[in-house]
């Protein structure tokens, strides 16, 4: 079984991720509370309370939230090195 890591995150409303991907890492994302709205590639998908999805390597994603959100990340491997590319990032963290 690979190692996985797995992390509770909140989000304040508005706030957002990087445009990002993973070169490594398959990322499961379980709501607790709140909304995500979710750009996956080309299309966006709004996550609920109770909602899960699983985005594999090189899937380019972001996450934001409409409204203060809770979620759950499941990693799997457990991340290591240089695992994500930004793409696009609001604090210039660009790769």
């Amino acid at each position: 079984t690979p190692f996985f890591s797995v992390l509770r995150l909140e989000m304040k409303s508005g706030t957002r991720t990087s445009l990002h991907y993973h070169k490594y890492t398959t990322k499961s994302h379980y709501v607790l509370e709140g909304m995500l709205e979710v750009e996956l590639e080309d299309k966006k998908l709004i996550l609920k309370k109770g909602s899960e999805l699983t985005i594999g390597p090189f899937v380019k994603h972001r996450l934001t939230a409409l409204g203060k959100t809770i979620f759950l990340e499941i990693a799997t491997p457990e991340p290591f090195g240089e695992d994500v590319i930004r793409i696009e990032d609001d604090f210039g963290r660009v790769n």
